[in-house]
């Protein structure tokens, strides 16, 4: 059904009802996801978590950060060496009270992120409530924020200039802009970083709707262009990198027609509170660090030396192909999509995070590929609107490419600051060509299942992403258990993620490791190491634990012996498999001169295996 038939049975109110419930679908996801994660921070109590500490910092008349740095730390000849500080920065979720990624300067502990989110949000909340706020809920509202402005905006697209289009297009369309975006997969992790890029984000989108009041109401464009100064400014508070954005700011001063005079005092209106923003913050940077310019990183405690990095044009053809072409594989298994780890980051770059590629991997962003044929199309007034929008829309892209491209990092938190934007102009696209397009021989039977399809699609492939994602990090927190000798917290959570991505070979391997440990875990270990093996069959570690388990059972030794054989011919040169096969095999006497061989051979590749020389001499007597 077109839209031109559509529009016959439905109504205004109706409409916005669809409306309404695809919005608040969207925010109910985002929360479902973020809300459910356990913390990185381990199970720290909320009052600890960074941004509410510098709160607390404020509250007392300081800069810095109340939690004292451990003194160990500062002992240190130089604290910003990660292989010396790693062991004060504490280990992911399973320590309560972290100083990793805090920025160390004259003993004290400062958040090198801006101070926008604790001004915006949490210090309000802590305010009204007298109760501290998780990074995770603050998260949740700057997302939800950032997507129900950019909604309105393509609301008001579509009542303005297109208000006879499909409702089926139009919704289908605002939900491939909530969650078909990356945003999903990013909520993941919901964390100090996160909170930081959301807010961010949020004060961008806010600021895109107040100039889009600016150029729909001329008369009124220079006390909208204060509020989208204002944002714009707020969002330098959370991330400095956003200040080539600013430069949107100039766009409704560009309009033909507009007396010299006129252009000058909206240009003003417009820069002034984003320069009031940047005054404030170089101080904050000065009072701090005692430099307008040093934002804290020179000073961060992390796992690499933030103070060498450096944003670099080098960089740019590998974060692009991270961003926006890594292929995702496909499985039979859910989720179905294995994220791409095989990133070779160039020298100076300190890697990518596992990601899905926006261009080859959400079809959404495929409509883009019609904008051509629709923006040549009918000139007029309205439609020129419209194309001012996606301008804007594609320039607020191009400022944030312009900086994280460079960066020497690539990371999923950083893509959602550029392809939020390429699927809110693709939004914008898929309304223009539905409408417009049927004008200018567009309007064929395939054009509203494309836009409807590609939009499902692209939710349905993000929330699989952050299915797989989520696997990912559970099994991360699991192993972080097993590093601080506490397996039994790290069953669970590897169950968990097995349930979240059940073709992930890893952790079934990790989770019948630990399971074959624990007393009646035997049956559940032999399990999972057969699952890990029907997914990848060529396993030689997998097939060596396995044959472990079934060697401690006195009716499973051929079974045993049939599985080191087979890892033996996935690993020849394995000393160890040589050594468990060499057991097995002389327990039989018929086979003992194979053991002998086996036993040979496992200290030819390692003559330091000693329990393999003792086997040796006891089967034949000599050392040799």
């Amino acid at each position: 059904m077109t839209g031109r038939d559509e529009v016959r049975d439905q109504s205004p109110s109706s409409v916005e009802f669809s409306f309404i419930a695809a919005c608040l679908l969207t925010v109910a996801v985002y929360a479902l996801i973020a809300l459910t994660q356990r913390s990185e921070f381990g199970q720290q109590p909320a009052g600890n978590a960074y941004y509410n500490q510098l709160v607390a910092g404020f509250r007392a008349g300081q800069l810095h950060l109340p939690q004292a740095p451990p003194a160990g730390l500062l002992a240190l000849p130089d604290p910003l060496d990660p292989s010396a500080n790693a062991r004060f920065r504490g280990n992911a979720y399973t320590d309560g009270n972290r100083v990793h990624d805090l920025s160390l300067h004259r003993g004290k502990l400062h958040l090198y992120f801006g101070p926008s989110p604790a001004l915006l949000f949490f210090w309000p909340f802590t305010t009204v409530t007298g109760q501290s706020l998780s990074h995770q809920a603050a998260v949740v509202v700057f997302a939800g924020v950032s997507f129900l402005a950019q909604a309105v905006i393509l609301r008001s697209v579509r009542k303005r200039f297109f208000p006879e289009g499909s409702r089926t297009v139009f919704i289908a369309v605002v939900i491939a802009l909530g969650l078909g975006n990356g945003v999903p997969m990013a909520l993941i992790r919901a964390e100090v970083w996160e909170v930081a890029v959301f807010c961010g984000q949020a004060m961008v989108s806010l600021a895109l709707m107040a100039i889009w009041r600016a150029i729909l109401m001329p008369e009124k464009a220079g006390r909208w262009l204060v509020v989208a100064g204002l944002f714009l400014g707020l969002s330098l508070g959370a991330r400095p990198s956003l200040l080539p954005a600013t430069v949107m700011l100039l766009g409704p001063c560009l309009r033909a027609g507009i007396a010299p005079r006129r252009r000058i005092s909206l240009a003003a209106s417009a820069l002034l509170p984003v320069a009031t923003a940047g005054v404030l913050l170089l101080l904050y940077n000065q009072l701090r660090f005692g430099s307008p310019w040093e934002f804290g990183q020179s000073h961060q405690l992390a796992g690499d030396r933030q103070d060498r990095a450096h944003f670099s044009a080098g960089h740019l053809a590998f974060n692009l192909n991270a961003y926006f072409f890594a292929p995702a594989a496909w499985t039979g298994t859910f989720p179905w999509i294995r994220w791409p780890t095989s990133f070779v980051p160039p020298p100076g770059h300190a890697g990518v995070e596992p990601m899905l590629g926006l261009f080859t991997n959400l079809p959404f962003v495929w409509v883009l590929l019609l904008l051509p044929v629709a923006w040549r199309g009918r000139q007029d007034q309205e439609l020129n609107v419209v194309r001012t929008l996606l301008l804007l829309v594609f320039g607020f892209f191009a400022a944030a490419l312009a900086v994280l491209g460079c960066f020497y990092g690539a990371t999923v938190r950083y893509q959602i600051e550029m392809t939020s934007w390429v699927v809110l102009g693709a939004a914008i696209t898929g309304l223009l060509i539905e409408r417009w397009g049927g004008m200018h021989r567009l309007r064929k039977p395939w054009l509203a299942p494309l836009l409807i399809g590609s939009s499902i699609a692209s939710a349905a492939i993000n929330l699989l992403g952050a299915s797989g994602l989520r696997a990912l990090h559970l099994d991360h927190e699991a192993k972080a258990w097993m590093a601080a000798g506490r397996p039994a917290e790290a069953v669970p959570l590897f169950q968990k993620a097995v349930k979240f991505d059940r073709g992930r070979p890893e952790t079934h391997d990790q989770l019948a490791l630990v399971l074959a440990g624990q007393t009646g875990g035997e049956t559940q270990a032999v399990d999972n190491f057969r699952r890990a093996l029907e997914l990848d069959p060529a396993r030689p570690g997998t097939l060596n634990n396995l044959g472990l388990l079934f060697a401690a059972q006195p009716e499973r030794q051929l079974e045993a012996i049939e599985l080191f054989e087979r890892a033996l011919s996935l690993r020849p040169a394995h000393p160890i498999i040589h050594f468990n096969l060499g057991l097995r095999l002389a327990e039989i006497p018929a086979r003992q001169a194979e053991a002998v061989r086996h036993f040979s051979e496992a200290l030819r590749l390692d003559p330091g295996l000693q329990p393999a020389r003792e086997a040796l001499r006891r089967l034949t007597g000599s050392n040799h």
